[in-house]
C-alpha cells in the first residue's frame, strides 16, 4: 500500500520544482504546461479524492507563477 504522507511530499517537491524552474525562467512555457499537466496526474492517482484541493492550491500558484514569469502577452 502507497504511503500517503510519502506520495504528499513527493508530489510537494514536484511542484516546488516546477516553480522554481518557472521563478528562475529556466523553462519554457510550453514545457512548464507539460510537466504541470504531469504533476496534476500525479495528484490525480494519489489523491483522487482531492483534486479540487489540489487545484485550489497548486494549480493556482503555477498560474500565476507563469503569468509572471513566462507569459509574454
Amino acid at each position: 500500500m502507497d504511503d500517503p504522507v510519502r506520495n504528499y511530499r513527493k508530489l510537494q517537491r514536484m511542484a516546488d520544482y516546477l516553480c522554481g524552474k518557472i521563478e528562475n525562467r529556466s523553462i519554457d512555457l510550453e514545457t512548464a504546461n507539460r510537466l504541470e499537466s504531469q504533476i496534476r496526474e500525479m495528484a490525480a492517482g494519489y489523491f483522487p479524492d482531492k483534486i479540487t484541493l489540489y487545484e485550489m492550491i497548486y494549480a493556482s500558484r503555477f498560474e500565476r507563477l507563469t503569468e509572471q514569469y513566462l507569459r509574454t502577452d
